[in-house]
Order: structure tokens, then sequence, then C-alpha cells
């Protein structure tokens, strides 16, 4: 990380038991053991060029072996979610990597927030009580700076 981004911060990330429980109801053939994004790493830095240049890094490591990417970046979310997820082997077992610039993290917390202040599940691409805030944060997320 430092040496693509010297303030990049990466940290470890472990999935909400009422998420693993949802993923296993929105999808029917899901399993536990087959649920590679429970555990992993997510990895923030200033721009979207440093998180292109830090995937690199990510595929020629000699520790982590990726064995799927989503490009939620080039291909957002219809929620407007972006990021990248690299799933990747380690020592045996499945990790998910994902790299965000600061922006797109700045979004995805606020999903989340949103989604905890209103009892919402936006985040989950669903209801949003009529709120209007699903179409809000999608049109949100169209935003270069989320400071504006």
């Amino acid at each position: 990380m430092k040496r693509i981004d010297k303030s990049g911060v990466i940290t470890y990330r472990v999935k909400r038991i009422e998420s693993i429980f949802s993923k296993l109801i929105r999808f029917d053939k899901m399993e536990l053991a087959r649920m590679h994004d429970i555990a992993g790493a997510r990895c923030i830095v200033l721009n979207e060029k440093k998180v292109r240049a830090f995937v690199k890094e990510i595929q020629n490591s000699k520790i982590l072996e990726v064995k799927d990417i989503d490009d939620y970046i080039t291909n957002p979310k219809d929620t407007g979610y972006k990021s990248i997820h690299l799933r990747c082997l380690c020592d045996g077992k499945y990790i998910e990597v994902q790299v965000r610039d600061e922006t797109q993290h700045s979004w995805a917390t606020l999903v989340e927030i949103t989604d905890v202040i209103y009892k919402t599940k936006i985040k989950e691409n669903k209801d949003d009580h009529n709120t209007g805030l699903y179409e809000f944060l999608q049109l949100f997320s169209k935003s270069k700076k989320l400071t504006l």
C-alpha cells in the first residue's frame, strides 16, 4: 500500500451476521461454505488511479492468489455502489479484498448509515420505504466529490 498511497488505509472487514443471513436468503443456491466475502480486507486510497494501481499490486502478490475480480467501478451496481472486489486465496482460505477510493468509501458508508437510521435496505438494492433515499443515493453516487 505504501508504494501506491502513503495515506492509504487497509483494514480488516467481517460481514455482519444480518448480511450473511440476507445473502443466504437472496441467493437460492448460496451456501455458507461458498460465501467468499465473509472476511477480508478493505483498502481505501485517494483516487481511482491509485485504486487501479493497488489492484495490480494485489494481482502480482506472492501472498494472495486472485481467483476472481468484480469491477464495480467500471460497472457500478444498480444502487450506485462502486469498488473493486477481488476474491483471493490466502493460506488455503478464501478472502475478499475490496479496493475503493475515498469518495467511493464515503458513499458506501453513507448508504450503510442511511439503512441503519431509516431502517431501509438500500445496500441490498431493496426497500427504501418510499422515502426517495434510494434514488437520491443512486444519483449522488455519480458525484466525484461527496463534499460538495
